[in-house]
């Protein structure tokens, strides 16, 4: 079930950076964590630019006011593993949002790792699984 799915045709609009502000607050409504209306508000974008075959935007303008309204490090670390795969190998942007990854990896595997055995197997596995992948991709 994906509770945003509904909104992807609101989102994939001209001026879907303050429509997903204005409905941020559906987030806690449906028990989101902060911030992922707009992560998916710029999936949407970055979909849309890439099958136009425009450009797209800058790391600065983009991609990092919207890892900054996300809470979780290891959410903002997935986020910007996928944005990095949107841009082109290699390119200046996709090294930035690699490094972006990398450092919210290292936060959220730090937190998996201060829980001292309170955390499962399973997270500690993807935790390190996912610095692992960016690093490699760095």
């Amino acid at each position: 079930f994906d509770p945003l799915a509904p909104l992807h045709d609101i989102l994939d609009h001209s001026g879907a950076n303050s429509m997903a502000g204005a409905l941020a607050s559906l987030c806690s409504m449906v028990q989101l964590p902060p911030g992922y209306l707009h992560a998916r508000s710029l999936i949407v974008r970055f979909r849309k630019l890439r099958e136009s075959s425009d450009g797209l935007p800058k790391v600065e303008s983009s991609v990092i006011p919207v890892i900054k309204k996300l809470v979780s490090p290891a959410d903002k670390a997935d986020l910007a593993w996928w944005c990095s795969a949107q841009y082109a190998s290699g390119s200046v942007e996709q090294l930035h949002c690699l490094d972006l990854a990398h450092s919210n990896a290292t936060t959220a595997s730090e937190e998996i790792e201060s829980l001292q055995g309170r955390a499962s197997k399973e997270d500690e596995r993807a935790a390190l699984d996912r610095v692992k992948r960016i690093d490699t991709a760095r």
